[in-house]
């Protein structure tokens, strides 16, 4: 089974670099688990689905020359680039979907001395996240679990400071990988699903659920969700 890997790590100043576009980042998140390089035309159709998600979502109808600046928008990224001396913090991030979405954010975290390697979701997910979470939750497990082993591959990744991300319904997993393996100092959930009134019985219910194993800080953000 194919699983790309992304590293984001902070670099020693490298004014001679060319950062990487974003449009290559949107193009490596309708691929999502493909192994196939980036094409132009994979570029396009990644632009063009933003718009057409900006217009059916947020009733925004932007310009196709305003988004084909968006495809060519250089980010803080320098592909396959030194990095800084010394070792740094790493988050283990389960992004449910594309490494797309998140990018900014882990541009900000290297910046500041924290390395990220993030694994998408493969497609066929979205569907079983209805019908079997469980199946789902445990596959993202395992990805983490494959994440925590790679990073052990990099000099400059410490591995005794070790954070957990679960974005949406990565959340549960992230949980689920924490109170499985003990292996992080912190937890973070982004909108994560373990806050929904309706995905609460996916967490209990799950193989590795035991709120005694997690014993670390836990962050969880969420949104359109009335306190109960």
């Amino acid at each position: 089974m194919s699983l790309p890997v992304a590293v984001w790590y902070p670099i020693a100043p490298t004014p001679s670099e060319q950062p990487m576009e974003y449009g290559m980042f949107a193009g490596l998140g309708i691929k999502r688990t493909s192994l196939t390089p980036v094409t132009p035309e994979d570029r396009v159709a990644a632009i063009d689905g933003m718009r057409a998600f900006a217009g059916f979502a947020f009733g925004r109808q932007i310009p196709a020359s305003v988004m084909r600046a968006v495809d060519t928008t250089a980010t803080a990224a320098v592909r396959d680039a030194a990095p800084a001396a010394g070792q740094f913090p790493v988050v283990l991030a389960a992004t449910d979907g594309s490494i797309a979405a998140a990018t900014v954010l882990f541009e900000y975290l290297a910046s500041h001395g924290v390395a990220v390697i993030a694994v998408p979701s493969r497609l066929e997910y979205a569907s079983l996240q209805v019908s079997r979470p469980n199946v789902v939750v445990e596959a993202r497990v395992r990805d983490l679990e494959y994440l925590l082993d790679h990073a052990r591959l990099y000099a400059f990744v410490d591995t005794s400071r070790i954070a957990a991300l679960g974005v949406n319904f990565d959340g549960m997993a992230a949980l689920a990988f924490q109170m499985k393996n003990m292996a992080a100092r912190a937890i973070v959930s982004l909108d994560g699903w373990e806050g929904k009134e309706n995905s609460m019985r996916t967490v209990t219910s799950g193989l590795h659920y035991d709120p005694r194993r997690l014993r670390v800080p836990y962050l969880v953000v969420l949104q359109d969700e009335q306190p109960t």
